[in-house]
Parts: structure tokens; sequence; C-alpha cells
């Protein structure tokens, strides 16, 4: 079977990184086919592991901007230096979003990680400091 690639592993710094290919890093999943047909997850995973190399820290930049303390699925398996944490999903919050506490628990978790390897931007600790200053202690030190 013939594989098409719509994103060539060659692609160099001068390539454009799509909306598409974004997508992919957040999931760190290929749901529209982004990459061609027929891939394995393992392919999906080995390609966009070399992808993440050319583009991920363009990627990263238009990530914060939308998504600040948080970063790509594929930033957590290819760039992090810890392990993403993992949560339980019990959910059991009473009325409205019952997983809300499970994803508040694991944004904080993240959050750590990124602090203690002093990952976060100078923007992403003010944003963070103004959303929860009595958890945030983001304001020392920068990082830009």
């Amino acid at each position: 079977m013939t594989v098409k690639n719509r994103i060539s592993l060659k692609a160099s710094k001068r390539s454009r990184l799509t909306p598409g290919l974004l997508f992919c890093f957040v999931t760190d999943a290929d749901l529209m086919g982004e990459l061609g047909t027929g891939l394995s997850d393992e392919e999906i995973a080995a390609k966009l592991g070399e992808l993440w190399k050319v583009f991920g820290d363009e990627a990263l930049k238009i990530f914060i901007v939308e998504h600040p303390g948080e970063r790509p699925s594929t930033w957590w398996r290819c760039s992090s230096p810890e392990p993403r944490p993992e949560i339980d999903w019990r959910g059991g919050s009473p009325g409205g979003d019952p997983y809300a506490a499970d994803r508040a628990l694991k944004r904080a978790q993240e959050i750590d990680i990124l602090f203690r390897h002093q990952l976060l931007t100078a923007a992403e600790r003010r944003l963070l400091a103004e959303e929860d200053p009595a958890h945030m202690g983001f304001l020392g030190g920068e990082k830009e």
C-alpha cells in the first residue's frame, strides 16, 4: 500500500506550520489524516516526534498564547522533563461538570512541573498569578 504523506519529515524551518499539524501536536494524534493515510499509532507517534523537532518551538509559542500554563500533548511526550500527570477521572462533583475537579487537579500538577523546571514564561506567570493568587507564586525570576 502506498501512503501519501501530506507533510514531509524533511520539512525545513522555512516550511509553514499548518493548523492541521498544530492540531496533531495538541492531541498527539492524527484525527484528520494530516500526516497521511494507513499509519499505525506508532508510526503517527514517530512522525509527530520528528515533526516536533522541526516545528515544536513555533507550535509552542502559538499554543502558550491561547493556553497559558498548559502544553500540547506532543510536548508532554517529546519535550517534557517529567511524565505528564495522570488523573484517575473519578468524577463525582455535584451538578454541572462531574470532571471539573479532576481537570483542575491535573492542571495544577502540570503547572507545578512547568514552574519547577522554570518553563513558564513571565507572561504565563503573571496570568496564572492573577487567575489564582493564593496558589500561584510565579512572579519571581523571568523566562522569556
